[in-house]
């Protein structure tokens, strides 16, 4: 057991300098490659489906569909989590903090951003208003539709996905650019 946590304190407290002992810039780009693709897949594949087949009018949509991204929006804040951790890593083992790895940072910050605000703000806003409330609207003589304020959430949403999408395509050509090249010299 000693061993162990030798090894976990050698692996995570290195002198600058030094090669990390895990890849971490496999690690990074797998990461991103399947948090991107999992986006992709869930907005351009689940979702349209789901509302093809007319499930947005059934009761129960939107705590499915909360539950859906809650899940997924955790995911996303591991995957953020190991790639700002991968990339603060590579940066303090190759050359300290230069501009690639300055702007490789930065770009991860922004991915745990968005990923926390999906998380804990947006999520929970969006389930929130799409509530099932159907039968007051009927007593009430208004149409169900979208509720108030939805559509500028969903703006919210396509906004953070189109930034996450180009923070992460970047931060992978920079993975490529220099960490990758690094990783195989060692």
């Amino acid at each position: 057991m000693l061993d162990f946590v030798r090894s976990l304190f050698n692996v995570s407290f290195r002198v600058p300098g030094d090669r990390p002992s895990l890849p971490w810039a496999r690690i990074v780009t797998g990461c991103l490659a399947l948090w991107v693709g999992g986006s992709l897949v869930l907005d351009f594949v689940v979702m349209p489906s789901l509302m093809e087949m007319g499930m947005m009018d059934s009761p129960g949509f939107a705590s499915a569909g909360f539950l859906t991204f809650e899940r997924f929006n955790h995911l996303e804040m591991l995957a953020a989590s190991a790639v700002l951790t991968g990339v603060l890593v590579i940066a303090k083992c190759d050359d300290g903090f230069g501009l690639r790895a300055r702007r490789a940072t930065i770009l991860s910050g922004i991915l745990l951003a968005i990923a926390a605000i999906y998380t804990y703000a947006l999520t929970p806003q969006m389930s929130a208003l799409g509530l099932n409330l159907s039968g007051y609207a009927s007593s009430v003589g208004q149409p169900v539709g979208l509720p108030e304020g939805m559509g500028a959430m969903h703006v919210g949403y396509w906004s953070l996905e189109a930034i996450k999408l180009l923070a992460a395509s970047w931060l992978l050509h920079l993975c490529d650019r220099q960490f990758v090249r690094s990783d195989s010299a060692a």
